[in-house]
């Protein structure tokens, strides 16, 4: 029975580690000398019922704080309401807005881009080689104030998490693709438009609260200039209710 009991966790560490080498294969990609900076960003999360626990509707709260330029600077704010449906236990359906403020480095004053987002949340009812996993896919209206053309955009996540042991530490590694459904004259062309890659550790701190910091790569690929290459120290609190 313990010989049992020992290859499936190793067979479950090697799907992990083989979900951590998809994840993380844009790393590898050969990109042509792009432009890279190293970031933080630190994310707030809370989701919870509206009404009482029984009730099909949710609430989503996100805020957001990037800091680039070697994280010397305040570089990106972002604030992200919405309202979910639960269709099932374990699958979600949203619909929200998203206010992000940026600030440029030079001269030039604060951006601003308004966004609506559709979202689909699920994660699979039961443990698969004894690691969560979950999707997230969202569609989003950009408009940005340098234009008046709406951009919309797809993203699609996939995370995974393996716990370490009985305790509350687990190992995370996700990947989301974002693609341009259309192009704009604000600078946004159609197609691929980057890829971010995570790995770290995920602390589960009670029924309600969990932290994961990581490294996160960020990949953007830009049409009439150098691609972008993100170093980012991730830190996240997710709040559940």
């Amino acid at each position: 029975m313990s010989k049992i009991v020992s290859m499936r966790a190793a067979v479950g560490a090697l799907h992990f580690l083989l979900c951590c080498a998809v994840a993380l294969l844009p790393l590898h990609v050969a990109v042509a000398d792009p432009l890279e900076d190293t970031q933080t960003w630190a994310n707030v999360t809370a989701v919870g019922h509206v009404g009482a626990s029984g009730s099909p509707w949710r609430y989503w709260l996100e805020a957001q704080a990037r800091f680039d330029d070697d994280s010397s600077r305040f570089g990106l704010g972002i604030l992200r309401p919405g309202v979910g449906y639960a269709l099932a236990p374990n699958t979600t359906l949203w619909l929200g807005y998203g206010y992000f403020s940026a600030d440029p480095p030079g001269p030039v004053d604060n951006l601003e881009e308004h966004r609506i987002w559709q979202q689909l949340s699920w994660t699979a009812p039961q443990a698969l080689a004894g690691m969560t996993v979950s999707s997230r896919s969202r569609l989003e209206q950009r408009s940005h104030e340098s234009g008046s053309e709406v951009g919309w955009r797809a993203r699609q996540l996939f995370k995974v998490i393996r716990p370490l042991g009985q305790g509350p530490w687990s190992l995370v590694a996700l990947d989301e693709i974002f693609f341009n459904l259309n192009a704009t004259r604000w600078g946004v062309a159609d197609g691929f438009e980057q890829n971010r890659a995570f790995a770290g550790l995920g602390l589960a701190m009670n029924n309600h609260t969990r932290a994961e910091v990581g490294y996160l790569n960020q990949f953007i690929a830009r049409e009439d200039a150098r691609d972008r290459m993100h170093h980012v120290i991730s830190l996240n609190l997710f709040l559940n209710f």
